[in-house]
């Protein structure tokens, strides 16, 4: 009995660590085979994960101040986000509309293999301070004709979901495979800071990092377990509050 309630509150800690950070970086120059339009800014966007191996700084606590597992190590190998239509948002001080990123609803992967490219758009010139998304889950209509989907089955099957994080927490050396489900919606803003200035006729690659780091390690404590059913709504909180924007 003790060993099946440790191994619920070991899935939740995995969780918090996932509360993916996404960091978003911007880059100019020329797109990998998209020419821009002569008044309109050509954006691709992909996505990358960092530090998808977490450890331990610390040998205890073993559990969390609201009950939840702790362990060694977290390994992430997919993480996997449901999202709806993504804009970009003009800074204040530009009188450019939005630009639309991506039509949804969509799945935003990240894992340790490299970039993944999203889409390739064009988008009005100007200076863009913000992207906008929520993480949506499929509505009822559209779950009959996508629960044997190889892309979107993952999230409706079982429940509605949001996000998917596959990996394995690491305890006294033994691996233990997880993944990680939530069915929590949210809207999430992301600032871009500083704002970036897009010309038209021009190229530009933005891209969706997820750091789980981030998520995972709280200062002074051990990565979270997300097993443990304890740590489940922690790491949910962490997925919205871990995204970052960058520009560089």
């Amino acid at each position: 009995m003790t060993s099946n309630i440790n191994r619920m509150r070991h899935f939740t800690g995995m969780l918090t660590t996932f509360a993916l950070l996404a960091t978003i970086v911007v880059y100019a120059g020329c797109s990998s085979s998209t020419t821009a339009s002569s008044d309109q800014s050509t954006l691709t966007t992909s996505t990358e994960m960092q530090n998808s191996s977490v450890s331990a700084a610390f040998k205890s606590p073993v559990t969390t101040a609201g009950g939840g597992l702790t362990c060694d190590s977290v390994v992430i190998t997919r993480a996997r986000l449901l999202i709806s239509t993504m804009k970009m948002h003009h800074d204040e001080s530009d009188t450019v509309g939005e630009g639309e990123v991506k039509v949804g609803p969509f799945i935003a992967e990240f894992n340790a293999s490299g970039a993944t490219i999203l889409s390739t758009v064009t988008i009005p010139p100007g200076t863009y301070d913000r992207i906008k998304f929520e993480l949506h889950k499929l509505n009822d209509k559209d779950d009959a004709s996508l629960i044997n989907s190889s892309l979107f089955g993952d999230f409706v099957n079982g429940g509605r979901y949001t996000a998917i994080i596959d990996g394995k927490a690491y305890v006294n050396g033994v691996g233990y495979p997880f993944s990680f489900k939530t069915s929590k919606t949210d809207n999430v803003q992301i600032f871009i800071n500083p704002p970036a200035a897009f010309s038209a006729g021009s190229s530009y690659n933005l891209a969706l990092v997820f750091d789980p780091k981030l998520v995972f390690v709280q200062s002074g404590s051990r990565p979270l377990d997300p097993r443990s059913t304890d740590n489940q709504k922690t790491i949910e909180d962490l997925i919205k509050d871990a995204l970052k924007a960058l520009k560089k």
